[in-house]
């Protein structure tokens, strides 16, 4: 009796990680065939690039043209139903990007675990990583160089991530419509210096505020995890640095 027990239950293992793989291949596969699509299809801002509707100014720095640009091929909605979970727990974003709220969305671990593995094996594949090599030097290369100074500055520095994070709740409580801006100005050593060796002070700026959130709703780790995933695969030297 026992023995046919242990049976079944192997049986059922067994068909439920079939179904578990099944799905993560049909995901894979989906994440692949949008982001093939995103690269041979990648726009930029032109003379008639709607900047009220992009809610930015400088489609060229830091990521709202870039999604605004691009988000017929890959978007909020778009990416959830590939990785199966929702983007954000709470926050402003629903289903599109609220860049106008005075709040930030809480990160989804779940979404950004997925996302990782997702993305992992996607950069694996040796023909996808040549055709994207282009886009990314061109499009990414020095905005993620961005991000991670930030990170390093911002979170690896513990001294640092707990006094931005005490900084920006009291600037919240203050008034939560100029928080970001005096965060801006709050972190203006930083930006200040990376601009002086080439990086764009608008994006730095962003970058520390983007991280300081992180480290508020615990999705740092995660974060930093794709970031490094996609740094160490298409500019390990810059990784490699010190």
């Amino acid at each position: 009796m026992r023995k046919l027990l242990n049976i079944k239950i192997l049986v059922i293992c067994l068909v439920f990680t079939n179904m578990l793989f099944a799905q993560t291949k049909k995901e894979h596969k989906a994440f692949k065939k949008a982001a093939i699509k995103l690269v041979e299809n990648w726009q930029t801002a032109g003379p008639e690039f709607d900047y009220e509707k992009a809610e930015t100014f400088t489609p060229e720095v830091g990521i709202r043209g870039k999604y605004y640009l691009n988000k017929n091929i890959v978007n909020l909605l778009s990416i959830a139903k590939i990785v199966g979970e929702p983007v954000f727990i709470s926050g402003p974003h629903k289903k599109e990007m609220n860049f106008r709220s005075n709040e930030f969305g809480q990160y989804n671990p779940k979404f950004l675990q997925k996302l990782n593995a997702l993305l992992t094996n996607l950069i694996n594949d040796k023909k996808f990583k040549e055709m994207s090599s282009a886009l990314y030097d061109r499009e990414f290369k020095k905005y993620l160089q961005t991000m991670m100074h930030a990170y390093e500055y911002v979170i690896e520095n513990e001294e640092n991530k707990i006094a931005a994070i005490e900084n920006y709740k009291n600037f919240i409580s203050k008034d939560p419509s100029t928080a970001s801006f005096n965060m801006q100005e709050y972190f203006r050593d930083f930006t200040d210096y990376f601009s002086e060796n080439g990086y764009d002070w608008y994006e730095l700026s962003t970058a520390a505020v983007f991280w300081t959130r992180r480290a508020m709703d615990n999705s740092d780790k995660e974060f930093i995890n794709l970031l490094t995933t996609v740094i160490e695969s298409y500019n390990r030297s810059f990784m490699e640095r010190q």
